[in-house]
């Protein structure tokens, strides 16, 4: 089977060949399709399909757009969620890197955070390979003190936060592939 593209402008100046009125319907434009690729189908080009790597290409362009609107799907209800109940969280780093992930993994509630000393936090720190000045101005955003929240939304955020982190951790690999 060929596909050949057709002007839409053409169809309409074909159409007037069968009807002067100029009203539309799809047998009247079938009919004048079908004419005039009878009859004038020799400057039109066969439309040819892509290469298989071609049609791969595509293929991989369209997941990796879904994904990163997923990324971002994602990253919205993860910020939203820690403005609910833990927004100085916010402050170590951004939400797609694995820095932030295992930081909330480590602190997932205000309250983990309010038990961590300078000492521990320059400890947690050089574990995870941050500088002098990667590590002050984290520590600066996290020791202002933060309005308290009811605890039953605590329990209830941070297990949507841990859930979140985790969807978002594969999301964000899957991108980076």
């Amino acid at each position: 089977m060929r596909v050949y593209p057709v002007n839409p402008k053409a169809l309409d100046r074909a159409r007037d060949r069968f009807r002067q009125s100029g009203a539309k319907d799809d047998l009247l434009d079938a009919r004048a399709l079908a004419g005039f690729l009878r009859t004038d189908h020799g400057p039109l080009t066969a439309l040819e399909p892509s290469s298989e790597a071609a049609q791969e290409l595509n293929l991989l362009t369209e997941d990796y757009h879904r994904q990163r609107r997923e990324q971002t799907r994602l990253m919205n209800q993860l910020t939203a969620t820690l403005k609910e109940y833990y927004p100085r969280a916010l402050g170590v780093a951004e939400l797609t890197t694995a820095l932030l992930r295992e930081f909330l993994q480590a602190y997932p509630t205000p309250a983990s955070l309010t038990a961590l000393t300078e000492r521990q936090w320059q400890r947690w720190a050089r574990a995870h390979r941050l500088s002098a000045a990667r590590t002050t101005e984290p520590w600066t955003a996290l020791k202002p003190p933060q309005l308290p929240v009811p605890a039953h939304v605590v329990r209830a955020k941070s297990r949507l936060m841990q859930a979140l982190v985790a969807e978002l951790a594969v999301v964000v690999q899957m991108v980076a592939r």
